[in-house]
C-alpha cells in the first residue's frame, strides 16, 4: 500500500447544491506525489450515482477524502507535484490516485472496483465534464 498523508480536511457543506467546499487549503501526499487542493474548492466528494450506494459496503463519508482528491485531479487545470516537478494529470492517473486513497481509507478491493465502475458509468458526474472550475454559476 502506498504511503498516504492528508492534512486536516476542513470542509463546509453547501446543502442547497449538494456540494462541499474546502475552507482552507488541503495537502495530500501519496507516495512522492504532493497534491495541493486550494481553499474554496467545490466537490460532491464522491460522484457515485444514487442507484449504486445500496451495492456498496462503504459510506459517502468513507469516500470523502478520496472523492475530493479525485474531483480535484479531474479538473482540466489540476496539477500535482512529483518530488519537485510540476506535472499535469491524466484521467487514468486521477483514477489510480483515487484507488490508492480508497485503499488507504480501508475500502475493500470489491468496493473500490464498484465505486470506480459506477462513477465511470455516470455521464452527469462533474469530472466527466472536465471543467476548469466546478463552482456553480450562481456562486462564481
Amino acid at each position: 500500500m502506498s504511503q498516504v498523508y492528508v492534512s486536516h480536511c476542513p470542509l463546509e457543506p453547501i446543502p442547497m447544491l449538494g456540494l462541499w467546499r474546502t475552507t482552507k487549503p488541503l495537502e495530500v501526499y501519496v507516495g512522492l506525489i504532493r497534491i495541493h487542493i486550494p481553499q474554496a474548492f467545490y466537490s460532491d466528494l464522491a460522484s457515485v450515482p444514487n442507484w449504486a450506494w445500496p451495492m456498496l459496503d462503504c459510506t459517502p463519508n468513507d469516500l470523502s477524502v478520496a472523492g475530493l482528491v479525485h474531483d480535484y485531479l479531474s479538473r482540466k487545470d489540476a496539477r500535482r507535484y512529483y518530488i519537485t516537478a510540476d506535472i499535469g494529470v491524466t484521467f487514468e492517473q486521477a483514477t489510480h490516485t483515487f484507488n490508492l486513497i480508497m485503499e488507504w481509507s480501508l475500502i475493500s478491493p470489491r468496493d473500490r472496483w464498484k465505486v470506480i465502475s459506477a462513477v465511470k458509468l455516470d455521464p452527469d458526474s462533474y469530472w466527466h465534464q472536465k471543467a476548469v472550475d466546478w463552482r456553480p454559476e450562481e456562486l462564481s
